[in-house]
Parts: C-alpha cells; structure tokens; sequence
C-alpha cells in the first residue's frame, strides 16, 4: 500500500481513546476530531467527527475492521463512497472525502444526517389529519433525488422506509446506496432487502430503474397501510418475490391505489418507466389534495354561518307568528296604536329575513369559492345539492314555476348521487281499501286552458296496491267495487315520493244522498305562505280523516223547512231571519249568525240521523284543495270568468243561485267554494298550525270571539278566493255573502306511518 500522505495518531475523547484519524499532511495536525459514535451495522460504524481543515461537523462512515481484508467488502465499501460522491443532489447525502487508515480500515466522510427516518414518520403520521399529504410530499422528495440517480444511470437497489431521512427543516435524504449499481452492470447474486426487493433483482437480473420503481411502490403501500405488502422470515420473503409476487390493492384515495398497483407490477415492463414517473403522478396527486385541503378550509369556514342562517330564519317566522296573531285579534279600523305592537313584530321579521338572506348570499360565495378552488370537493357538492333540493321542494309547494326550474337546475349540477330520487321525479303509491279487491282507475292531472284537467291514464289494478309507480304529479284516482259508490281518492306524487294511503272505507251507495260527496281519510297539504293568501294557516302536511261533505252550501229551501218545521221564525232564538221568499229558494241560505247555522245543523242530524255539523275550516280546505296545495279549485291559475267573484263580468256580481258555475267544482265534486258565498266554519280562529306535529287534525274547537269563515264571495276580495285564505267575523255577524255548507264525520282508519315523504 503506498503510503498515507496523512499522519495518523490517536485522539482521545472525554478521556477514552478513539479510532486513528488523517491529520493535515502539510501542518501534521489531526484533520479529524472524534465526537462521538452514530450507529453501528453489520458493514461498519458511522462516527461524528468535527473537520478541522474546514471547521465543520461531518459523518465518517468506516468499514468494519474484520471486514478490512475481504476484497469484496472493499470493493462495495468503495463504490458505495463513489457511487454517493458521484450523485450531486440536495436529496443525496453529499461526500466529502474517503481514505485508509494505516491499519487497513477504509473510511469516507459525508454530511451529518439528522431527523427521522421515514419509518420513524409513518408511524407517527398515519392517522393523523392530513398526515398522507405530508407523507406523500416526503416520497415526492425521494422520486426527485432518485429521478436524477436514474438520469445518471445508477440504480439505488436498496429502498425502504428505513434508508429514507427526513430532516428537522424538512429536508428529505436518500441513504445507504451500499448496493447501489450502474445500469449496465452485468446479472450478480440477488440484492436488496426482503419484503421491498423486486422480483427481477431477487433474482439477480440486469439492474434497471424499474426495480426501485418497485421499492417506491412498497413504500407508497406502507404510506396506505402502516407495512410493507408482505411479512414474514425473510428466506421466505425471498423465495415468494420471485415464485409469487404479492398482488396489491391498499385502501386510500384511488390515484395512489392505482399508482401502487402499477409500481408493484411483477413484470417491470407494466410498471412506471422511473422514480421521475412515479414521482409525475405523487405530484398531481399532491396538488390536487393540497388544493382540496385549501377547499376544505374555506368549505368549513362557510359552513360554520349555517346555523346562523338557519336561527334567523327561526326568528323571522316566530316574528311573524306573533305578528299574525296580535293582529289577528283586531278589527280593520282599529287604528295605527292598536297595531303598533304587531308592526314592531313584522318589522323584526323582515330585520331578521334580510339579515339571513344577506347571510345566505355570502354563505353561497363562500362554497362557490371552495368549488374554484377545488371543483371536485364533493363536501361542496354535497351542501349546494342540499340547499338547492330544499328550495326546490318549497318551491314546487308554493307553485313558483321559475323558481322551481332554477333550483333544479341547480340541485342536477351539483348533485352526486343524494338526491336522484328527487331529480328523477317518479315516485309509488300503496293503498289498500275495505273492502279490498277495488278496481283503481287512474287519471293524470294535466294544465289544459290554464286548469288542472284529469285525464286517462290507465288501470294500475286492484286494492291493495304495492309500491305502483307513477310519476310525479296530481293523480285522480277512482276506487270501484262491486256494490259500493266510486270514491274519488286524489293523490299527489311528490319527487321521488312514496305514497301511503292507509286504508280507504268505501260506502254503500245508501250511505250517501244524491248531493253528498265523499272525503275519504288521507293526507294533503294544508295551509302555507302563498302570494296574497289572507292569514293562511302555516305550511303543514295534515291527515285528515274521512268525512261527507254536501256539495252545494244550504239553501234557502233548506233552510225554510227548517223555520217551518220549528213552529215558524218566532219559535227560533237565532237571531234575525233573512227574507226566507220561496222565490229565491235556490239560493245560498245567507244574512244568518252562526245560532242560526249550527241550529240548522242539529235539526238535519236528528231529522236524518246522521251526525251533519259545520266543518271544521281544515277540513273546508282539504274538501275545495284536494292533496296537493293548489291554489284554487281548478288549479293554479285564477280567471274570474269561471267564478261568481269580481271582475267575472262586465256588470257587478250578485248573490246567485247555487250551482251556477260549473268549474267552480273541487276534486271531490263539491260546488261553489271559490265565489258566491262564503262558507261560515264550526271553528273559532285558530292561530299556529292545523295539527300537532304527528299532523293527525282533530276537531277541537278554539275558543274566542270570532268564527272562521272560507271561500270567496260575488263581492269580496279576489284575494279570498284562495283555498288557502281564511277571514273571521264574531259570530252575531251577518253578510248577504256569507252562507254555509254541511259535512259529517266517518269513521276512519287513521294515518298510517308511511307518509308521502320523499
């Protein structure tokens, strides 16, 4: 061996003597000082040392002395040191200098290494929020540092979460290129560590790129799971690389799936070219989870204001509620201090509704933002399909045509999946009927001329009825059974809706008169904030159950008989009798109190023996709006031409005789409930909600000093047309306009669990 330009001496440190270290030739001084052991493996020690000639603190990496006279074991100690000093890259540990000690040990030194290794970060970052991402940029770093060895021809051989360094500034190293090897360098024994080794290098094949694509790939499996694609004794590792290559599919987001399942191909020629391919799809993959950390930020930023916005809509209708219900109890004429406290109410509302409108604006900026950033945040997605399935759906209840359109466009846009059944519109019907076995003939409620025409659809069979699908819409359908009276049952598909109409009690035909028409049981849409409605009861889906009500209000005919048959208007205390002029018997019985009516109703029931009263104004609505929240009898488009109401014909409207307007007509047959004459109702006024919130309505009077009436009148409002609008008068009050009608009680089967939700 020539000699060592070096002197060589031995340091002592902290007292205990250290290894020979190089001194500068020229001064003689020692050029290393010992620090300190680093580790120790089977090949040799790494030691901290402090390079005087430089002033800095290095590693020196010696080859273990038993193995200083094994030519092979020199050979690799060498090649590692050149192979290393070759690889100019800030992801590489850079070499400084190698040399021989004078007792044979070879020796390099390179920079110190400090951190973790990447196993060391798996282990405490799998699990954590965002820790793939974080992990996932470490082996970005690794492709990187490993693209350039390949671009140099050099194939590393031995990656594994243990030889990849994560430094405490975030730099990341690529360690321990003991086996490394040149492209072109000839078939040798099998290398690398098992349970990360290809199946070609196992097996001693020509070193390629592809084979550390492998290992990344191996590595990309631990980032998923926490291991390797396999464990066991590493001979059996080895031997089932090469026979049975292990077939992956880690759980994780599917382009780091797929990527893996690619890298760990058994044939190389299936896999990534190289780390910087590999690194190529980390990369995106990487972008685009960054870019949907930021969208989640900003989605989670926004979606903090929803509660807010849901409070103040809150408090905007309870605002309103008792703005209602102060003025509710005041006449016309009471004055500006008298409503005073209800305008103060209102005036809330409307502070409250701007604020949650301005609020919700802001809200749909700040989503959409999330999506610009992020156009595939399904999160995103998901809350803009919520909002827009929820306005779509109120507005379709309110009959808002455009609005409707607009949100549903919408609500398709972004939906993924959620809301299908309310796109696709389709929904069933199940109905069972007593007795069973009755044909249903179906009809579909269709806009011709501006009114709701039931037209044929078809037989969808016989009682009971199973999951039939109908699309959505308002559907007639007609109940018939041998030995019984049809029964019009209207039913309303919502989108996506099921329909459950419990049990359906068909009559006899003696059970009804020529003039009676049947309400059977079942659900329909009560009340709601219409354009125009005055005091509508709130939007609330009622079961209501089966009731008679006669089709035309009680005439003066009818209504005379009763005077008559009472001993004559002196026997009566009900107040003042109209003129009863058997001329105008065809007419509504008007000009009466509520004494008057409801006497009239008890001597009907005993007369007839049937249990006839005044109905209850929810049940008005249901018997003239059938189930599914029209806005008048013949729809939702008013022409006065087909009403006793204002502005149906060029000179003034006046009280008329019953049944003057055929289309003036509900779902179920009953007459005259849009002009006229107002129907006087059994109920006093009712504040809040028709039913409690399981929506079964009973009749349970509301006390108070007015009585509910419904219905338009030839000389009332045309505002009070609507099925939904509702007025009030003390019940000594009479109006030429203002009638009544006659309804009776069935017994019902009740509501049954499966409602018409969507």
């Amino acid at each position: 061996m020539p000699d060592d330009p070096c002197t060589t001496r031995t340091v002592t440190v902290g007292g205990e003597a250290a290894w020979p270290i190089a001194g500068e030739p020229a001064a003689g001084a020692e050029r290393y000082e010992a620090l300190g052991l680093l580790g120790r493996g089977g090949m040799g020690e790494v030691h901290r040392v402090r390079d005087r000639l430089l002033d800095c603190v290095v590693a020196r990496k010696s080859l273990a002395l038993d193995r200083s006279s094994d030519p092979a074991a020199r050979a690799r100690f060498v090649a590692e040191a050149t192979v290393t000093a070759r690889l100019r890259h800030p992801g590489i540990v850079a070499v400084h200098d190698r040399g021989e000690s004078p007792d044979g040990v070879l020796w390099y030194t390179m920079t110190e290494v400090r951190g973790d290794t990447l196993a060391a970060k798996i282990r405490a970052e799998r699990g954590t929020p965002d820790g793939l991402r974080r992990l996932v940029a470490v082996l970005v770093r690794v492709c990187e540092a490993l693209a350039y060895a390949h671009q140099q021809g050099v194939v590393h051989r031995d990656l594994k979460p243990d030889n990849l360094m994560v430094g405490p500034f975030g730099e990341v190293l690529v360690m321990d290129w003991g086996i490394a090897a040149p492209v072109d360098h000839g078939p040798d024994e099998g290398a690398g560590t098992p349970g990360w080794v290809a199946p070609e290098q196992a097996a001693g094949c020509i070193p390629a790129p592809t084979a550390d694509v492998y290992a990344l790939g191996g590595i990309l499996h631990a980032l998923l799971t926490g291991g390797p694609p396999r464990t066991g004794p590493s001979a059996k590792l080895w031997f089932d690389v090469i026979t049975d290559p292990p077939r992956v599919a880690p759980p994780g987001p599917e382009p780091l799936v797929a990527l893996c399942v690619a890298a760990m191909e058994p044939d190389p020629t299936r896999r990534p070219p190289d780390a910087g391919a590999f690194g190529g799809v980390l990369t995106r993959w990487l972008l685009d989870a960054e870019r949907t950390a930021e969208a989640t930020a900003l989605l989670t930023l926004a979606m903090q204001e929803v509660p807010a916005i849901a409070a103040l809509r809150a408090e905007a209708r309870d605002a309103t509620g008792r703005a209602r219900t102060l003025l509710a109890g005041l006449t016309a004429y009471a004055g500006a201090e008298a409503k005073a406290p209800a305008w103060a109410w209102e005036d809330r509302a409307g502070v409250a509704e701007r604020e949650a409108t301005v609020r919700e604006t802001r809200w749909l900026q700040a989503v959409g933002a999330a999506l610009e950033r992020d156009p595939t945040l399904q999160a995103a997605h998901e809350a803009l399909a919520d909002h827009y399935a929820a306005e779509l759906e109120r507005a379709e209840a309110d009959h808002r045509a455009q609005d409707a359109l607009r949100a549903e466009e919408f609500l398709a846009h972004h939906d993924r999946g959620r809301h299908a059944a309310l796109l696709l519109g389709d929904g069933a019907v199940e109905l069972a009927t007593e007795p069973p076995g009755a044909t249903v003939q179906a009809f579909r409620f269709v806009e011709r001329g501006r009114r709701l025409v039931p037209e044929p659809y078809g037989v969808l069979g016989t009682t009971p009825l199973r999951e039939v699908r109908l699309p959505r819409g308002s559907w007639l359908l007609v109940l018939s059974a041998e030995g019984f009276a049809p029964a019009r049952y209207p039913v309303a598909i919502d989108r996506g809706a099921h329909w459950d109409g419990g049990t359906v009690t068909l009559l006899r035909p003696d059970a009804l008169g020529p003039d009676d028409c049947y309400v059977p049981a079942g659900w329909f849409w009560c009340g709601g904030g219409e354009p125009d409605a005055i005091e509508p009861l709130p939007r609330q889906r009622v079961w209501v159950d089966g009731l008679v009500m006669r089709r035309f209000p009680v005439t003066n005919a009818e209504f005379r008989a009763f005077v008559e048959a009472s001993g004559g208007p002196g026997a009566l205390d009900v107040g003042p009798l109209p003129n009863l002029d058997p001329a105008r018997d065809r007419f509504p019985a008007t000009d009466l109190t509520a004494t008057a009516a409801e006497a009239f109703a008890a001597w009907e029931a005993a007369r007839t023996g049937l249990p006839w009263r005044l109905p209850d104004e929810v049940e008005w609505e249901k018997a003239a709006r059938g189930v599914d929240g029209r806005t008048w009898v013949t729809g939702n488009h008013f022409e006065p031409t087909w009403f006793n109401v204002l502005g149906g014909a060029a000179t003034p409207r006046v009280l008329e005789l019953v049944g003057q307007h055929p289309l003036d007509e509900s779902v179920y047959g009953v007459r005259d409930l849009t002009g006229n004459a107002v129907d006087r109702c059994a109920n006093g006024w009712r504040d809040g909600a028709a039913a409690p919130a399981s929506g079964r309505f009973e009749r349970v009077p509301v006390p108070g000093p007015l009585r509910t009436s419904r219905g338009g009148a030839f000389d009332g409002r045309l505002n009070a047309t609507r099925t939904t609008s509702r007025m009030a008068d003390p019940d000594h009050q009479r109006f030429t306009s203002l009638g009544f009608r006659l309804a009776r009680s069935l017994v019902s089967s009740g509501p049954t669990s499966g409602r018409s939700d969507s």
